[in-house]
């Protein structure tokens, strides 16, 4: 992890096998701090992955953060979402399967 020597926001973070070769790096700037959360949040974030060919920039031009919850009930609460049924990811028989693209994607 490489941090800004004066602010201290996370720039660059690598992962390296035992043997010290690279897995995979990120790298993050244009930091802005929200002022909903007062979270300082990149805006432009490159990901290498050398050893797949791996390699894209995400440009993030608005963020919307969460707004924790007034109820004390609902703030560990599982959000519910229409179509969707729960996951126990804990399980470990769970198996997902792979999303499958509609015709035309």
């Amino acid at each position: 992890i490489i941090l800004h020597p004066m602010t201290g926001l996370v720039e660059e973070q690598h992962l390296f096998t035992s043997a010290g070769k690279r897995l995979a790096s990120v790298r993050a700037s244009r930091h802005r701090v929200d002022p909903g959360s007062g979270a300082a949040l990149p805006r432009l974030i490159d990901v290498s992955w050398p050893g797949s060919g791996v390699e894209f920039t995400l440009e993030v031009t608005s963020l919307v953060t969460n707004v924790p919850s007034t109820d004390p009930g609902q703030l560990w609460q599982m959000p519910a979402y229409d179509g969707y049924e729960p996951i126990d990811l804990a399980d470990p028989t769970v198996v997902i399967a792979p999303a499958v693209a509609s015709p035309g994607q």
